[in-house]
Formats: structure tokens, sequence, C-alpha cells
């Protein structure tokens, strides 16, 4: 899908058609929109396409005209609708006035309205202290007609006119000006009439700090052992696995094959394809396989790494006011999942709370992971999966946090994979990072420079802070005998554009 396909369509078929065109591409309509930052939107003139073919068209003539819609029309006009945000946060704001005036009354249109009254600005020693009601007014009234009552696409704006006042008071020179702005922002009855206000995030912009910072600790490391909420999730693997026809565990016998035939050519360390069959051994059973020799092993390396960053995993994840995304790249059975939820749980004592996408090319890996969501570890959290990275779609994970809200890229032991290909996985970070502004990498693999040649190529196609590495031994138990794997680690934050 692109630009151009969008404009053939709507110059040249009827309205009828055309919505029966929308219908048909809605998912890659919506993937195309939520996939262009700000500066792409407008290397594409996509102000003129609006203003020309778009506005021109019967299809949007008829939608002005009746002030109703059909659904894939609705949805049409919601992308256009976010791209002159999009726009309208690097300065181009030539659409909002048209689009206000046009839309029915959605949340989109009131952040919209509010970021044309501080588009608007002319005295700022005036204007920025009058017009701040008035925004937080529209973006609290675009909660109550929010579905979701999703306070995170209003606080990014906020932060956009936070940061526009103090860009615009210290390229002045008017420090007393700013100062009491942020007093403004801070006072009390103001908070309470607009609570948009006391967002964690806004505060800590207002308090100088950085809401999304990664610190490491210092972890004086015992044999780490079970919880319970794991030992089911185990139990509930070994049941399958011992109550197999064709496994015979205590006789040495799999199928018809031994112990090592099993690990190396099987599984062949845990990275054999899961999407075919070992002769008469189907994908399912190479997953459940998988289940019972090498999952425990990266669960407990994952939650060692993950515990590494606990105080900044529990101001994230324990706070009913983000919606982290966390993309688990080679997802497996859920392995890097339970192993942050478990140790949240542990932590805080309560379910974790986020939004987990699963990607791996196995739909075996797939049906397993589903199984395991059920777990009391993820009664607060929603999950999406896809096969391939390139389907994800930005639409739904746009919709559940906002621009400021963390993203967290997951790779445990995936950059060892033969078939990955380093350059596509970065063009497809590259596009994540130009949407939201707090994307990390969690990465772990074996401690082999073999193994690692290709993240470090990776790691070389973006622009990032390393905020963590090192290499450590990790000891667990998981059933009755101790085992150790040494693991090495990495925590990235990527810069934008």
């Amino acid at each position: 899908m692109n630009i151009d396909a969008l404009i053939q369509a709507i110059q040249t078929l009827p309205p009828k058609e055309f919505d029966q065109w929308l219908e048909r591409h809605e998912k890659e309509l919506s993937n195309f929109f939520y996939k262009q930052s700000g500066s792409e939107l407008h290397a594409l003139e996509f102000d003129k396409v609006f203003f020309g073919p778009i506005a021109r068209s019967q299809s949007y003539i008829n939608y002005v005209k009746d002030r109703t819609s059909s659904n894939s029309f609705g949805i049409l006009m919601e992308l256009i609708s976010i791209s002159a945000e999009k726009l309208a946060i690097i300065g181009i704001d030539s659409l909002l006035e048209t689009l206000i005036s046009d839309l029915e009354e959605t949340a989109g249109r009131l952040r919209l309205q509010a970021l044309l009254e501080f588009s608007l600005v002319e005295d700022i020693a005036k204007d920025y202290f009058r017009k701040l009601p008035i925004v937080l007014g529209l973006l609290e009234e675009s909660q109550l007609l929010d579905e979701d009552s999703n306070a995170r696409l209003s606080v990014d704006i906020i932060l956009l006119y936070i940061n526009k006042a103090y860009k615009a008071f210290g390229e002045k020179g008017m420090t007393h000006h700013l100062q009491k702005f942020f007093e403004l922002c801070s006072n009390s009855e103001l908070v309470t009439k607009y609570p948009l206000l006391a967002h964690p995030v806004v505060c800590s912009l207002l308090s100088g700090e950085d809401a999304f910072s990664v610190q490491p600790i210092e972890v004086i490391r015992d044999r780490l052992e079970s919880s319970t909420y794991f030992r089911d999730i185990v139990n509930s693997i070994n049941e399958e696995y011992y109550g197999h026809p064709q496994i015979h565990h205590f006789a040495r016998r799999w199928w018809k094959y031994d112990n090592k035939t099993i690990l190396r050519d099987v599984l062949n360390s845990g990275r054999t394809d899961f999407r075919s069959a070992y002769n008469e051994i189907s994908p399912c059973e190479k997953v459940l396989l998988y289940c019972f020799f090498n999952m425990k092993k990266h669960f407990f390396t994952s939650y060692a790494v993950f515990e590494r960053i606990l105080p900044s995993l529990k101001t994230v994840f324990d706070n009913e006011d983000y919606r982290p995304i966390m993309i688990d790249l080679g997802c497996g059975p859920l392995t890097s999942g339970i192993a942050i939820a478990d140790l949240m749980m542990s932590s805080t004592g309560k379910a974790l709370s986020f939004t987990y996408v699963g990607v791996d090319i196995a739909p075996a890996m797939i049906a397993r992971a589903k199984k395991i969501e059920d777990s009391p570890l993820f009664s607060n959290s929603s999950f999406y999966y896809w096969e391939d990275w390139n389907k994800i779609d930005f639409g739904v994970l746009f919709t559940v946090a906002g621009r400021n809200n963390p993203v967290v890229f997951n790779a445990s032991y995936l950059f060892a994979s033969d078939s990955l290909d380093s350059a596509e996985l970065a063009e497809l970070v590259s596009n994540v990072v130009k949407l939201w502004d707090n994307v990390y990498l969690i990465f772990q693999n074996p401690d082999n420079d073999i193994r690692n040649v290709k993240y470090i190529d990776f790691k070389s196609r973006l622009r990032h802070d390393k905020l963590l590495n090192g290499t450590e031994t990790i000891r667990y138990k998981a059933t009755s005998s101790e085992s150790s794997e040494k693991v090495y680690y990495e925590i990235l934050k990527f810069i934008g554009p």
C-alpha cells in the first residue's frame, strides 16, 4: 500500500465502490498511515494530497454534505486525523482547521482542536498561560469520547505543549515566564480540575526527570528457583510430556530415537525449524520437547537479566497510567513474557499490565504461547501474535500506547538463529523508533563470538545508547537438579532521527 494507490482509488471509484475498496484494503491502509512519521508525511506532501485528490473526491464531498460516513470511510477519516496530528507536531498545521470543521465530534477532532490552539500562539508572554486551560479542557473532553479512555494520546499533546512553551521561553531568555508557566502546570487547583496534568509522564517532565530512564542495579545472586506460578506452568508441560504415548523418558527412548538424537538432530540445541516435522515427530511435538528440554534455561536467564533493571521495570510496569508494549522477537512459548511477569508478581504481588506482541515464524510455538497466557501472571495484559514482524499491525500498537510510552524489544537467543536477517530486523526497529520516543532492546545470547555476529551487524545499523551489558553464569533449579547457563546480555536505548 502507498499514497498513490489511495489517490488512484478515491479519484476513479464511485463512492460505493470506494467504500468496498477501503474494506478490502483497510489493514494495509492502516499500517501504511501508522508507519509514517510526521516528516515522512510531509515528504509525501500529504497536505497537498488531502486538499487535492481526497477533499475534492465525491466520497469526501458526500461525507461533508451528509455528516455521516460508512464504517470504512470513517476509518479513513480517523487515519487522516492521526496524520494531521503527526504533521502538526512538526509544525505543519495546514490541515487542522479544515479537518476540525469537517470531522464528526470525536476524540480525534478534540485533539486536533487542542493542537490548533497552541499552533496559533502569537504573544508568548500571555498566550501560553491563557491557552493552557483551553487545551487541557479539550483534552479532558476528548477522554469522554474515547471508547478506550486512552489518556496516552492526550498526554502526548500536553507534553508537546509544555515542550513548545519551554523552547519558546528559552529562546527569548524569558526564564521568569518559564518558571511561572511550570508553576501554573503544577498548580493544585488546575491539577484537580484537569487530572491529565497529574499523569506521571507530565510530572516527570515538569520536575526535569526522565520517567522511562533505565537504571541498572547490582544483584548478589544466589541460585534461582521456580516460583509457584512458574512451577505450575512447568508441571503442566511435564504432565503432557510424560503422558505422551511415544515418550518414554526414563527408558531413554523418544519415539524410536535416543536422547542425543532428540537434542542434537530434532531440536538442534533449540534452533530447529519448528514449522516442520522431524519424520513422525510433528511441529507441535517438537515444541513440547523444546519446552521440556530448553524452556526452563531460557526462562531463568531472562529472569536474571530483567532483575538487573527491576526498579526501572517497577516504575514502568507497576503503574496503571502506563501500557508498555513488549515486542518479543522469536517469542517461542512466551518464555521471556513469563519471566518478566513472574519477576513483577514476585516483587509487587500484582499481575503484569502490558501489551505483549509475540513474533514467531512457527505457528506451533504461538499455539503453545496462547495456552500459557491464561496463567494468573497475565490477568491484566493483552496479547497479539504475528508470524512475520513485517505484518505487525502498527495501528493496534498505536492505540494502546501513545508516543511517549515505552516500547521494549526482547531478543532472547534470537540472534543465534541461522535464518535471521539482521538488516531486515534493523529496518523494523527503525520504523518503531520513528513513531515512539522511548524504544529499548533487551538482548541475551550465548557468550559466543560466532553466535553474536548478526547482533553486531544489527547494532551497527541503528543509533543507540548502551545502558547495560555483561556476562553472567546463571545457576538455577527448575525441578530436582541444579543447572547453569552462561549468558551475554545488553540493554540498549535507541536514538531517534
